[in-house]
């Protein structure tokens, strides 16, 4: 029944809820993002409102702050805005300076964690020395690919669909992406795409490359998860590893390996503590 949840109710939702509940308001995507940051703050002072999606966060968000209904942030991924030249323009709304929440993850200790439990010494030394860069920036090199297609489909409207869509690789015991045959892979599962033929398409990418060349600008986190699901399975990880094929798996095992310590660290953190300064006294933490 989610997709039947308007910013409409979830606003009517937030006033109901003042009537019992006098602390702060922080309106999220999803049940993943509200899981979690439920970890970390006081939720006898901040009670965290799953919106289902995005858009539905931003106007529920501007709905309230219209009525001059305080003590209500919404929290949202930048989900490449920046690069698509978004401004969302509301004091109340934190966008978080990674695309999202994994990648929030991805660069931190949590990651180091992770492939101290399921990777393999020699095999990491022996991928990063024939490979010349680091295990963490070759799965971003990997991942920016995805991402990059992705946000070419957002601007360019191709209505390239991305749900449960393979990442193919160019050999089974690397984790390089075959452009080629992903663009055709994720063209033969996209009803009604525009996107313009492999040429042109391989075209935009080199210049979304020369425009944007920070690689994690464009990478997206459930990439970087299914590329490093990959990575363990077939690339650098120890024998007879115990964890699902799945980037979903390796998203579980790093949210549960993010520590407070973590998360204090984080942009997302300090964003949250500069919101609650100018909130005229409302407290996301304790």
């Amino acid at each position: 029944m989610k997709e039947y949840i308007s910013d409409k109710t979830i606003a009517s939702t937030v006033r109901m809820l003042r009537t019992s509940f006098r602390g702060c308001f922080m309106l999220v995507e999803g049940d993943i993002d509200a899981r979690f940051l439920r970890r970390f703050i006081n939720q006898n002072t901040c009670f965290i409102q799953n919106c289902q999606n995005r858009d539905n966060v931003i106007k529920a968000t501007c709905a309230l702050a219209s009525d001059n209904f305080d003590g209500v942030c919404g929290l949202v991924d930048r989900d490449f805005g920046d690069m698509l030249g978004e401004n969302i323009g509301n004091a109340n709304i934190i966008v978080t300076i990674e695309n999202d929440l994994e990648m929030i993850l991805f660069e931190s200790e949590a990651f180091d964690r992770f492939i101290a439990e399921y990777g393999n010494p020699e095999k990491i030394s022996a991928t990063e020395a024939a490979q010349r860069m680091s295990l963490r920036d070759y799965v971003v090199y990997s991942a920016s690919v995805i991402g990059s297609l992705r946000c070419l489909s957002r601007a360019h409207g191709w209505n390239l669909c991305f749900e449960d869509f393979k990442i193919k690789y160019v050999a089974r015991h690397q984790i390089v992406v075959d452009v080629d045959a992903q663009i055709e892979h994720l063209r033969g599962r996209s009803n009604n795409s525009t996107m313009p033929k492999l040429s042109d398409v391989k075209q935009l990418l080199a210049k979304i490359s020369e425009d944007f060349p920070d690689l994690l600008m464009r990478s997206q986190g459930h990439d970087l998860c299914e590329v490093i699901a990959r990575g363990i399975h077939n690339v650098f990880g120890r024998a007879h590893v115990e964890i699902g094929r799945s980037g979903v798996a390796v998203e579980e095992v790093l949210r549960a390996a993010f520590s407070l310590e973590n998360f204090q660290s984080s942009t997302l953190f300090h964003q949250l503590k500069d919101w609650e300064r100018k909130s005229g006294g409302y407290k996301v933490f304790a």
